[in-house]
């Protein structure tokens, strides 16, 4: 009976991993790799969230990796960008190219995805998430298009660039919160510099601009990253109803995220 009762603990544990694991879907983008799409599980038009990578990385990694930050409640679709070149054949490792080429990659994950699910995506700003070399591009998107990507969150990246000026123009141009996110003390000390630039307010008298210190993490959103900046994540999507809890929808397992465009 012990060995049973063991067994069947053991299946319980798995089947709950498999669960809480999100399911990778693939989008076509004409002209580019495919990326990597996690649906979102709340019903209803869902909000978006662009994830780009650092170099050398995968972007399944990046939305395996935070689709617990996002739990269900928008799409993610993280960019594949272009092949990291230099390394040993089959490393399947990726980088980005220039940022007009990786915001061509972008809008064009973004039109495909509102093709291909028709009444799914809710209308408005985009969500951008950047690690490293992806943080620093998501910044120089978000500066040239504020209005689309309005909230940002820069993981251990894009503190550089940022002065009071562009940090205003910013927000003039529609941007509407800032989140920076440090593994190490180094890195919190330029972030908070990039807030310092933020003379602007929001309601409630709340900064525009936070940062957000996971201690011991390093260079890295694995680990304790998700449990680390979950607070402070809900503060980047806070006065954005989209993201408000809607009743769970069952998702078919043969629905695939593709689309092509013309």
């Amino acid at each position: 009976m012990a060995r049973v009762a063991l067994a069947l603990a053991i299946l319980g544990a798995a089947a709950s991993a498999l669960a809480a694991e999100p399911r990778l879907r693939s989008l076509v983008i004409p002209g580019h790799r495919r990326a990597v799409v996690v649906e979102p599980t709340a019903a209803g038009p869902r909000p978006v969230v662009v994830l780009l990578h650092g170099n050398s990385d995968r972007p399944e990694w990046l939305c395996r990796h935070l689709a617990e930050l996002v739990d269900g409640r928008a799409w993610m679709i993280c960019t594949a960008g272009i092949v990291r070149e230099g390394l040993p054949t089959g490393a399947d490792r990726w980088t980005y190219g220039p940022a007009s080429q990786v915001a061509d990659e972008v809008n064009g994950a973004l039109r495909a995805l509102q093709l291909g699910q028709p009444g799914r995506v809710a209308a408005g700003p985009v969500l951008l998430v950047g690690f490293s070399l992806g943080a620093g591009l998501a910044a120089t998107l978000a500066r040239a298009d504020p209005a689309r990507f309005a909230r940002l969150l820069l993981h251990e990246g894009g503190r550089n660039g940022w002065t009071s000026r562009k940090l205003a123009a910013f927000v003039r141009g529609g941007g509407e919160r800032l989140l920076v996110a440090c593994g190490g003390p180094r890195c919190a000390r330029s972030a908070r510099r990039v807030c310092s630039f933020a003379k602007q307010r929001r309601k409630g008298g709340k900064p525009i601009c936070a940062v957000v210190t996971v201690g011991g993490l390093g260079h890295a959103y694995t680990g304790g990253f998700v449990s680390g900046v979950r607070s402070a994540f809900d503060g980047l999507i806070d006065g954005d109803d989209r993201w408000l809890a809607a009743r769970p929808e069952s998702v078919s397992p043969a629905r695939a995220v593709t689309a092509t465009t013309r």
